[in-house]
């Protein structure tokens, strides 16, 4: 706790001498920081064009806004799913395929 006149302040902030900047700022727009859970991306690899990319885990949806396939895509060491257009997976011909196949399936049992 810092005593600045008659105020008790929980917060400090070192400026340097000749920078320019107004000593007095408002409290309420901080915001607690928060260390990065993850400092580096380990799911990063190297792909067969040689290129960096990421490992998709599985094909979870399609749809097809303004007539362009897009897959909702689950990627390893990721918790959000993310819609990537078919171009975007010329990787993973196979796990499309894939999901293709087993959404047919379900289809046919209706």
């Amino acid at each position: 706790m810092l005593e600045m006149g008659c105020y008790e302040v929980s917060l400090g902030v070192n400026i340097q001498a000749g920078n320019k900047l107004h000593p007095v700022f408002n409290p309420g727009l901080l915001k607690p920081y928060n260390e990065p859970t993850r400092l580096s991306r380990p799911n990063e690899v190297v792909l067969a064009d040689g290129s960096i990319g990421q490992i998709v885990k599985r094909v979870v949806q399609k749809r097809t806004p303004k007539r362009r396939a897009q897959f909702l895509v689950e990627w390893v060491g990721e918790e959000k799913q993310i819609w990537e257009p078919v171009e975007n997976l010329s990787q993973i011909p196979d796990l499309i395929a894939e999901f293709e196949t087993a959404r047919r399936k379900k289809r046919k049992r209706r």
